[in-house]
């Protein structure tokens, strides 16, 4: 299943076919101003930290043709095979 992917190994994969990926939307309780001041752990939003922990941002720009946007889904395909 999906939810069961390494996420590293995909960006690792993604990386060697020449697909950037990044890892965005850190869930706010994670960013320094909530877990200094205030305490948060990524436990105290488990939910939120576990799809944090599952996400990975794939190239999405207008410029975009339809070659990338094949060679995008092929990899991550790839992958998933």
């Amino acid at each position: 299943p999906v939810d069961q992917v390494d996420r590293n190994g995909l960006i690792q994969h993604l990386a060697a076919a020449g697909v950037g990926t990044s890892v965005h939307y850190r869930p706010l309780h994670m960013h320094p101003l909530y877990t200094d001041k205030w305490g948060y752990k990524p436990s105290d939003m488990p939910v939120a930290h576990d799809m944090f922990s599952r996400i990975v941002s794939l190239p999405l720009f207008p410029g975009m043709s339809s070659g990338d946007v094949t060679r995008v889904v092929e990899a991550v395909a790839s992958f998933l095979n």
